[in-house]
C-alpha cells in the first residue's frame, strides 16, 4: 500500500510540472512582452528614444570606462590635461571601482544624458513633455543591460 501511495505522490507532481510548462509556454508573450502595443503615430518617437537608450548606454560606459569607473570623479583623480582618470592605486590603497559603484555610475550617465538625447525639436509636429529619467545597470560577463523608467508624454493639438 506505501509504493501505491508513493506513485500517486509522484504522478501528481509530474501532472502539475506539466501543466505549469504549458501554462509557460502559452503566456509567455504576454507575461514577458517588452513592447507594449505603441500607436503608428507616435511609433517614431518610440523607435528614437529606444534608440537614444542604447546610443546613452553605450556613451556612459564608454566615459566611465576611460574615467577609471567613474561619471563623478573621486577626490584624487590624475589629470592629463586631455582626460581625468580615477586612481586604482593611491598612496598604497586600492581605490579601484567596485562592480556596483561602475554600475551606479553608468547609471547616473543615463540619468543625465538621456532627456538631452530624446531632443523634442526633432518631432516639432508633437508637444512633447519628459519626466527625471531612472535607470538600473547590470554588467554581465558579455554585457550590459539596461532597465530604464522614463516617463514621457507625447501630444499633438488635442490628441
Amino acid at each position: 500500500m506505501e509504493k501505491r501511495g508513493q506513485v500517486t505522490i509522484f504522478i501528481i507532481i509530474s501532472v502539475v510540472i506539466v501543466g505549469a510548462i504549458v501554462v509557460f509556454f502559452v503566456f509567455k508573450d504576454s507575461i514577458f512582452s517588452i513592447d507594449k502595443k505603441v500607436d503608428p503615430e507616435i511609433e517614431p518617437i518610440h523607435r528614437f528614444a529606444k534608440k537614444c537608450v542604447e546610443t546613452t548606454l553605450v556613451d556612459g560606459a564608454r566615459s566611465v570606462g576611460l574615467q577609471g569607473g567613474y561619471f563623478e570623479l573621486p577626490v584624487n583623480f590624475l589629470d592629463t590635461g586631455q582626460s581625468q582618470i580615477a586612481y586604482g592605486y593611491h598612496q598604497g590603497t586600492n581605490t579601484l571601482a567596485s562592480l556596483d559603484i561602475i554600475e551606479r555610475q553608468i547609471s547616473k550617465y543615463v540619468n543625465l544624458a538621456l532627456p538631452i538625447c530624446l531632443d523634442e525639436s526633432n518631432f516639432p509636429e508633437f508637444e512633447i513633455t519628459k519626466k527625471e529619467a531612472n535607470s538600473r545597470i547590470k554588467i554581465k560577463d558579455n554585457y550590459i543591460s539596461v532597465s530604464v523608467d522614463f516617463p514621457i508624454t507625447i501630444s499633438k493639438q488635442e490628441r
